[in-house]
């Protein structure tokens, strides 16, 4: 899961580097009350304090990831030729 606002500039920062179709495959849940589809609630109780974060595993991973980061934290099996990447960071 992904938790974001839709004002977020780090979240869209993330959105970025998945691409479009990718990020459709997303669990998002947006957390600001007055976004689009807003769970606020389900933020409030996962303890989400900062945007973005992820939630892998049962565990909370807040802040922009690579997506070499999420691959790896996640076991991803498939194709590491990722095409976006953070500035100064791969």
């Amino acid at each position: 899961k992904k938790y974001g606002a839709y004002w977020c500039p780090h979240c869209y920062e993330q959105k970025q580097l998945f691409g479009k179709q990718a990020f459709s495959q997303i669990n998002y849940i947006e957390c600001a009350r007055d976004g689009k589809n807003a769970q606020t609630e389900a933020c409030i109780a996962a303890g989400i304090q900062s945007y973005p974060t992820w939630q892998i595993n049962g565990e909370l991973l807040p802040g922009v990831r690579t997506l070499e980061e999420l691959a790896n934290v996640t076991d991803y099996q498939g194709s590491r030729d990722f095409k976006y990447y953070l500035p100064g960071r791969s």
